[in-house]
């Protein structure tokens, strides 16, 4: 049953990737904000900045709770994110390529 059929709608949906400009905590802050926005929920596979990060949920929680989901750290999770990392970058390289 999807999430639609549930009863359960989205705002928004923001995928960040592999940013260099704006972070996952700029998406929670603004969110934040938004008055139609009741819950945030996050899925971080790794952060630039974490004390930052943690500076704008707690901003945020008063308001309105914020959930993270951070993958595991075994061994396996660990493999799977350094291959989709790579993979990204790759990606992001040969776009470059072709622009230049």
């Amino acid at each position: 049953m999807s999430a639609y059929e549930r009863g359960i709608g989205f705002r928004r949906y923001v995928s960040c990737e592999c940013t260099t400009g704006i972070q996952i905590e700029d998406y929670i802050e603004h969110s934040g904000r938004d008055p139609k926005v009741k819950v945030i929920l996050t899925y971080i596979e790794g952060l630039n900045d974490g004390r930052r990060f943690i500076e704008k949920v707690e901003n945020v929680t008063p308001k309105k709770p914020v959930i993270t989901l951070k993958p595991g750290k075994s061994e396996v999770t660990m493999k799977a994110i350094k291959s989709h990392s790579a993979a990204l970058a790759e990606s992001m390289s040969r776009c470059l390529r072709r622009q230049g």
